[in-house]
């Protein structure tokens, strides 16, 4: 299985990161995606993506300016900070809109609007977070139309958001909100589609997944609850884990196609 989506270059493993690969090679994760959030954390996840390697899992990178810090980097540098930093990614993200943050929507649109112009000019996919705005990123990609499609990522939306993003070109990524029974909205969404839609993922160390004995989200997340992502998607679609898994994995390989 491949974890399209985790940040495992974050504090929240500093402690124990050796283990957590080990836990998701066990799993069946033998392929990570390591979007990056601020350009501090550009050379971060180079370095951890090589880490990985010891461990058995192959890692891969993206490289972008989350919309949580889009105040923080001059967006009149972002343009040739991309482009000089992009040569070995397999995506530009992570990167969006979110209008639940205390920043600017017209900021967000412009740094956005960088990534989607770096994804176009290096043929690159993009790793797109959007929370309440997906009213106005719709019609920026439409506008735009990148060519290398892209990812939705941790997508807790409608069926009709969803076939609005696939017609673009875009998968939708799944993760934890698979797991969670009050969230019938999203798993219409991930029932419907085509399976060659969807993308696994955990967002780890965000995005928990629900423990049913508890009747509550858990505690932490990690990239080895990609294998419950796809059996939650399995049940939810009647198939079989192991479909859901290798299919997705062709899906994120084209998709990411440096990554091969």
């Amino acid at each position: 299985m491949i974890d399209s989506h985790c940040h495992i270059d974050f504090d929240d493993f500093a402690a124990d990161r050796g283990e957590v690969l080990q836990r998701a090679l066990a799993a069946g994760v033998e392929q990570l995606i390591i979007p990056s959030v601020h350009p501090e954390s550009w050379s971060r996840v180079i370095t951890q993506a090589k880490q990985c390697q010891p461990f058995g899992i192959t890692a891969h990178y993206a490289i972008g300016l989350h919309p949580w810090w889009a105040d923080q980097f001059p967006v009149s540098e972002l343009p040739r900070a991309l482009n000089d930093a992009l040569s070995g990614a397999v995506a530009v993200g992570e990167c969006g809109l979110d209008a639940l943050r205390d920043i600017p929507m017209a900021l967000q649109i412009e740094v956005l609007t960088c990534h989607i112009m770096a994804a176009i000019e290096h043929r690159l996919p993009l790793i797109l977070h959007c929370v309440k705005a997906h009213d106005i990123l719709l019609p920026l990609l439409k506008a735009h139309r990148p060519t290398a499609g892209g990812v939705v990522h941790g997508f807790g939306g409608s069926l009709e958001i969803a076939e609005q993003y696939h017609r673009l070109g875009f998968k939708i990524g799944v993760g934890g909100m698979a797991t969670r029974p009050h969230a019938s909205r999203a798993h219409r969404a991930f029932t419907e589609l085509p399976l060659s839609a969807l993308l696994l993922e955990t967002d780890a160390p965000a995005m928990p997944l629900w423990d049913d004995e508890l009747g509550q989200l858990e505690a932490g997340n990690e990239p080895a609850n990609v294998a419950r992502v796809a059996q939650a998607v399995a049940a939810l679609r009647g198939c079989s884990a192991a479909e859901v898994a290798a299919v997705c994995r062709d899906n994120t390989e084209t998709l990411f196609a440096k990554m091969r």
